[in-house]
Formats: structure tokens, sequence, C-alpha cells
């Protein structure tokens, strides 16, 4: 199975959304925190929907890892003029990197993405939400045999494991 692009790149957010938090947890202005405080919300609103992706990636997946990247894309590299031309050979090697390593794709798709929103699930600073949620974070978190995993794309899960401890 080949994920060619998740529904929505959290793990990209994640720098964002952190430094947004430390803005909050600086911020005297009442008025720019509760700004600052809708913006992490909105964000771990959005976040919280891609963590029942962690319940699909399958523990004893056999899918097959090739960590040399450079075999499949490289020979399919070439000058582009346009966006457009970069955007199609981008996609090109994306695909025969699915096929070429199966399992990074599952991992990215199915490890990264809910790893990563985990952690900003509990950037969000309304304690009580959180509590609410909890439960599904906690859930991905436990849910991964990190010795079996190839990426390393799962880090953001003690940091989320962390501010659960100390929220409540």
């Amino acid at each position: 199975m080949f994920f060619e692009t998740a529904l929505h790149h959290t793990w990209t957010d994640c720098c964002s959304v952190g430094a947004l938090r430390a803005l909050w947890e600086m911020e005297k202005d009442e008025t720019l925190r509760a700004a600052f405080a809708r913006g992490l919300q909105a964000s771990a609103d959005v976040a919280f929907q891609y963590l029942p992706l962690a319940q699909q990636f399958k523990l004893n997946d056999k899918s097959f890892f090739d960590p040399d990247w450079r075999k499949c894309m490289m020979p399919l590299w070439k000058p582009q003029q346009t966006e457009k031309q970069a955007q199609d050979i981008a996609h090109e090697q994306l695909r025969a990197l699915g096929k070429q390593s199966p399992r990074r794709s599952l991992e990215c798709t199915l490890v990264r993405e809910p790893a990563s929103a985990a952690w900003i699930v509990t950037l969000a600073p309304d304690p009580v939400i959180l509590k609410q949620r909890a439960a599904e974070v906690e859930r991905v978190i436990a849910h991964y045999d990190y010795q079996q995993l190839y990426c390393c794309t799962f880090f953001w899960v003690e940091s989320a494991w962390w501010r659960l401890r100390s929220a409540y």
C-alpha cells in the first residue's frame, strides 16, 4: 500500500505550533494571549482528526524498507524549467520510492502523522479539552512497537507523553 500524500501534513506544522505555544506562555497581554490560545486550539482541533491513523498501522507488518532512496529517485531527476515540471518529477520520484520501500510510506502516514498530531493536541492550553482528548493521545503513544520502526518520525510522542503528565 502506498500513500502518496497524507490528508494533512501535521508533521510540517509542529515547529510553528510549538513556537506559538512558547509565545502564548510568554505573553503578558491578555488580548494577544487569547488570540494565541485560539490558534493553538484550532491547530489541536485539526490535529486531533489524525490521531486515529495510528490504529491503521499493523504492528506485524513486514513491508520492505529500503533506506537508499537515491537508487530510485536520482535516475528520475532532470533539470526543470518550471514549477510544474519540478512538481511532476517530485511526484514521479515519490511513486518510485513508495514502490521501492513500501514500509517507508506506511510509517510516514501511519506513524509520523499521528505522532506529530498527538504532540500538537497536547500544545493547546485548555486543560479541560486536553483531559477529554488524553485517552486518544495515549492510544497513539501506546500503539507502536518502537523497536520495530525504521524511521524516527515518532519522536513527538515523548513530548506528548510529558505534556499529558504535566497537564493534570
